[in-house]
């Protein structure tokens, strides 16, 4: 009998603890404190979404057509500001995520969620600067999980965590939705974690 070696859960736990350590510097929301950008914004369309199996097809549903190769998830929007679209864009992925990561992987909708996500987050490496022009680190955990190769994706991760602390005055605390983004970031990476090591001992 063939045993397969134990997955290397190091990784995850380091990074959940140090997502939660900066993070619980500041008073951490419950819920994700976005401000609409505007009625159109698709990432306060998707948050509003994110209770019951609706979510997956509606996030789905706002994907661009016809994608065969790495894309962003949204189509770009005549009129809003590239700061405003990435903001909207990486979102999505984080909500993305954790749907993925909170939901039976025997939802009809799931694996084409997966390779869909894949292919934003490799579109992301190869063409967004960590700093995702908003200075937020959505979808931190989803490089994480995701990204490929990993040495790449590592270094994407902890250059948009360098990006967060380097938005601050030493000493003074996050603003509430960059606390919740890292603290909800390592909550994703705590249940991929388990997940794995779930599997692992069947």
């Amino acid at each position: 009998m063939t045993v397969d070696p134990k997955p290397d859960f190091d990784l995850l736990a380091t990074w959940a603890r140090l997502l939660r350590g900066i993070a619980s510097e500041t008073a951490v929301p419950g819920r994700p404190p976005i401000a609409p950008f505007g009625p159109e914004d698709p990432a306060a369309a998707v948050w509003s979404r994110m209770d019951g199996t609706e979510a997956i097809p509606g996030i789905l549903g706002l994907t661009r057509p016809g994608t065969a190769g790495p894309a962003p998830w949204l189509p770009e929007t005549d009129g809003l500001a590239i700061e405003v679209w990435t903001e909207c864009e990486l979102a999505v992925l984080h909500a993305a995520t954790n749907l993925l990561l909170d939901q039976s992987e025997d939802h009809p909708d799931a694996a084409r969620m997966e390779e869909r996500l894949d292919l934003a987050i490799a579109w992301h490496l190869e063409h967004t600067q960590p700093d995702n022009a908003t200075g937020r680190p959505w979808a931190i955990h989803a490089f994480l999980l995701r990204g490929t190769p990993q040495a790449e994706a590592l270094d994407y991760a902890a250059s948009m965590l360098h990006t967060v602390e380097a938005s601050r005055m030493p000493g003074t605390p996050l603003e509430p939705l960059m606390a919740w983004i890292l603290a909800d970031a390592a909550r994703g990476l705590d249940l991929e974690a388990a997940s794995r090591l779930s599997r692992w001992l069947r």
